[in-house]
């Protein structure tokens, strides 16, 4: 048979049983935990395991059953921010106080589906990276969406916004427009304020009425001031 999960009188010796009755009472209020995906069901939902161990009335650690909730999605209007967890990650696992099984499944007010209360399983995860991520120092004071190596990624400072791409920087729109309130925009070290092109605006084609030879000639249009 297994063991109670209720915490050890050895703990400490000032523990007396009405406090061990009070802690074992307790932990039938899951509030919040730390925890590891163990598997991706979908981009909303995973399956976790609770990373900090129950112990045992004989000392020994216990195990949680594993719990499939939602990831949390941080939502309004019509926008979102969806992470793509993978196994392995971890986060925290917040309890919810009634049965939410009802309401996630229609997402409108909804009465309770059991009388079971403060349990994980009808809460959500919040993927949390802890610890082991790496921000530069010129990123400081600054919003940070970044790998966890720092290679790629979109800060955002009082009075400027960086986009950053270790390979490869992608836009895809029907139309891009571009305001430069200084008239002022540089690509590849190139100043466009005062970059020029030559654009041939009509060819045409002469022929010396003496050799018979033709020669191409063009009119030519600039556009933007001259270096």
């Amino acid at each position: 048979m297994k063991s109670k999960p209720i915490y050890r009188p050895f703990i400490s010796n000032e523990r007396t049983l009405t406090q061990i009755m009070l802690d074992d009472f307790a932990k039938s209020f899951q509030t919040c935990i730390p925890a590891i995906i163990k598997e991706v069901v979908s981009r909303d939902t995973v399956v976790v395991s609770p990373a900090v161990q129950m112990t045992g009335a004989d000392g020994s650690p216990m195990n949680w059953a594993d719990i499939t909730t939602t990831v949390l999605s941080p939502f309004g209007g019509s926008l979102f921010i969806s992470f793509p967890c993978k196994a392995g990650d971890t986060g925290w696992l917040v309890g919810a106080d009634l049965d939410t099984s009802l309401f996630k499944k229609d997402k409108k007010p909804a009465q309770q589906q059991s009388y079971t209360r403060h349990l994980y399983r009808y809460g959500f995860f919040v993927p949390d990276k802890i610890n082991g991520y790496n921000v530069s120092d010129s990123d400081d004071g600054a919003l940070v969406l970044s790998t966890t190596d720092g290679k790629t990624k979109i800060t955002l400072k009082d009075k400027e916004i960086n986009l950053e791409s270790d390979d490869e920087l992608k836009i895809k729109a029907k139309s891009i427009t571009i305001i430069s309130e200084g008239n002022n925009v540089v690509i590849d070290g190139i100043n466009f304020k005062n970059h020029t092109h030559i654009v041939p605006s009509a060819i045409a084609v002469q022929t010396n009425p003496t050799t018979g030879e033709g020669a191409t000639t063009a009119t030519a249009i600039t556009s933007g001031a001259q270096e």
